[in-house]
């Protein structure tokens, strides 16, 4: 889906029917914001975006829930 501003977003596959996660990247940001509430973002670097997603697969890999 692409907005006004030119993002497109995608949709986390793990995400429910009610409430969904979606990320965009630009090419200077990453944008992340809850489908149901769009107007709402949380904006990172795209180091900062690395960063997070390594400390999820991380914490996948050690069994942590």
């Amino acid at each position: 889906m692409v907005d006004n501003e030119g993002l497109e977003w995608r949709r986390s596959s793990y995400s429910g029917p009610s409430s969904c996660v979606e990320v965009a990247i630009a090419a200077d940001r990453v944008y992340v914001r809850k489908s149901s509430d769009p107007d709402v973002r949380l904006v990172f670097s795209h180091e900062e975006w690395r960063m997070f997603v390594r400390g999820l697969a991380d914490r996948h890999t050690d069994g942590d829930d």
